[in-house]
């Protein structure tokens, strides 16, 4: 499946430069609650899916456009923090 998405949030975009440079896969998962500005791990649901990062658009407004591809499930649950990740607000439940 591919998913256009916009990216605003500073670590998103820094995952996903990240990404970029290297094997272009992310981690996305949904964040449980869209108000959260600065979601932690217990914000983000657990089950998410690797992605790869077809697309990489910069706005002047610092904001990034992507065009991802699922790959897999990973076989574990969130990554550690030190792995580019991508938060996807908005989904789940309220």
């Amino acid at each position: 499946m591919v998913l256009p998405l916009d990216v605003s949030r500073a670590k998103s975009v820094k995952a996903l430069e990240t990404a970029s440079e290297g094997s272009h896969h992310v981690f996305i998962a949904a964040q449980k609650r869209v108000e959260t500005e600065d979601p932690l791990r217990d914000d983000i649901f657990a089950i998410g899916t690797i992605a790869k990062v077809l697309e990489f658009l910069k706005m002047p407004n610092g904001q990034v456009k992507i065009l991802v591809e699922g790959q897999a499930a990973p076989d574990s649950s969130i990554p550690p923090p030190d792995e580019p990740r991508l938060h996807r607000s908005g989904c789940g439940t309220h």
